[in-house]
């Protein structure tokens, strides 16, 4: 008898995925103003586009629609199918079956998003250093990593705890499909591990400050390489992205003291202290 290698929790969460690919868009369409803000990346950046857990391919269907070449990557079959399905007669968009852990499109991106808190369906650190070594290879020098995840410190004080010190903190949001929240400092040292030099960090799609009551992280990074002309002309993110000091001293001008604590742990981490810049 032939038995699978891919672990239990995979295949909960692909037989989910399976059931639910025909009405996951109305089951859930996103956060508001998510997809304009990575159509609004896209249109900065140098084409082509990439979107990695692409689902149903709403974000790639979308920078498509804007004129700009873009793939999606889903591990799901039937997602992808869905995606195709939705984006059908689209020249400028494709769909991948494929691990977003190790992929490989033979391309080079000016835009890798991961949008609608995809990356907490990697459970480990392991998994989560593996999508971003991949996203950082298929980037051009100066090419820019844009993604949003949840933001645990609302969850933890909804919940009244939080994962012992050292432990990771999950949730299911729906039965069989299993989270993992990233903390900001996590995230940070994430993304400087993989070689990301870090650009931004808010708590909303409009730029708002991240405090202790945002529900969304949401993160640029990008590859270095070129010259600060090079990556000036290859993204205009002053136009797009506020710079992130501005909103940190929001958070501390109008802010609590737990909003200062999160301040002060964001820049201990190392986040708007000279990270600004392609260099």
């Amino acid at each position: 008898m032939h038995r699978s290698r891919r672990p239990a929790r995979e295949h909960s969460e692909a037989d989910w995925y399976a059931r639910h690919a025909h009405r996951y868009r109305h089951l859930d369409p996103g956060p508001q103003g998510e997809t304009e803000y990575y159509v609004a990346l896209a249109r900065a950046a140098r084409p082509p586009a990439l979107e990695l857990f692409c689902g149903t391919g709403r974000v790639a269907q979308a920078i498509a629609l804007a004129g700009i070449p873009a793939t999606g990557i889903d591990r799901s079959s039937a997602m992808v199918a869905e995606a195709r399905r939705h984006a059908a007669g689209l020249e400028l968009c494709q769909f991948r079956e494929a691990d977003v852990r190790r992929f490989n499109t033979g391309d080079a991106y000016g835009l890798i998003c991961i949008p609608h808190r995809s990356f907490g369906h990697m459970l480990t650190v392991e998994d989560q250093r593996a999508v971003l070594a991949c996203a950082f290879s298929h980037l051009r020098p100066c090419g820019q990593l844009a993604l949003n995840i949840a933001h645990p410190v609302p969850l933890t004080r909804l919940l009244g705890s939080s994962a012992p010190a050292g432990q990771p903190l999950f949730s299911e949001p729906f039965p069989g499909l299993r989270i993992r929240h990233v903390f900001p400092e996590e995230m940070q040292a994430l993304l400087a591990g993989a070689g990301f030099v870090a650009l931004s960090i808010s708590g909303g799609f409009d730029g708002r400050a991240l405090d202790s009551f945002s529900s969304e992280q949401v993160w640029t990074a990008r590859r270095p390489g070129g010259s600060v002309h090079l990556c000036q002309r290859e993204h205009q993110l002053h136009q797009v992205v506020p710079h992130p000091r501005a909103r940190y001293q929001q958070v501390v001008d109008g802010g609590d003291a737990n909003e200062a604590h999160l301040l002060h742990r964001l820049q201990r981490a190392g986040l708007g202290a000279g990270n600004d810049l392609c260099l």
